[in-house]
């Protein structure tokens, strides 16, 4: 059964094709800071040894936290605790990526401190609120904020990145006809 052979990806080898996708399980210390909790819940997947391990959502910048309890990858500061929990996954010899995430309109301006942001300005049926669009200038930051998270999940020993551009986050907001 091909399910249990290994894998390669772009020099990424896979023991086994069962992927453990992201969960955004809200076990981080405000401002996304890795705390035990998380360690914990990883540590008991990495034990039973899947081809790899998504975690996530990590967010990429303060305006894409759906909450203060995500993971995050904006600033410096996330690289220790994150590089803790690589090296934790790791130490199962299961390689580990970061799913990098920004909420886009599905932000709630209770945790972010101001209007969320989007494509365009139409309401978010989940937050009930009406996001900022965003100008040209700050798309581009926002692209720039990716390529910086990507670089301080390489910094904390992620093998590689996801990029989540589905279930009408920010890149999906682009992307979909309603938004």
């Amino acid at each position: 059964m091909r399910l249990f052979e290994p894998l390669s990806i772009q020099g990424l080898t896979l023991q086994n094709r069962l992927v453990m996708l992201a969960t955004h399980l809200g076990y981080c210390e405000e401002e996304g800071i890795v705390t035990e909790k998380l360690l914990a819940f990883y540590r008991e997947r990495a034990k039973y040894k899947p081809g790899l391990i998504i975690v996530g959502g990590c967010y990429t910048e303060h305006l894409g936290m759906n909450g203060p309890t995500m993971i995050g990858l904006s600033r410096d500061e996330h690289i220790e605790g994150l590089s803790s929990l690589t090296d934790m996954i790791h130490s199962y010899n299961v390689p580990v990526a970061a799913q990098l995430f920004h909420a886009g309109r599905y932000a709630n301006s209770l945790f972010i401190g101001e209007p969320s942001v989007s494509a365009s300005a139409v309401k978010s049926k989940l937050t009930r609120e009406i996001p900022r669009e965003l100008s040209v200038q700050e798309i581009s930051e926002t692209v720039q904020n990716f390529g910086k998270a990507a670089r301080r999940a390489k910094k904390a020993g992620f093998d590689a990145v996801e990029i989540l551009g589905a279930s009408g986050y920010l890149i999906n907001q682009f992307l979909a006809k309603a938004t």
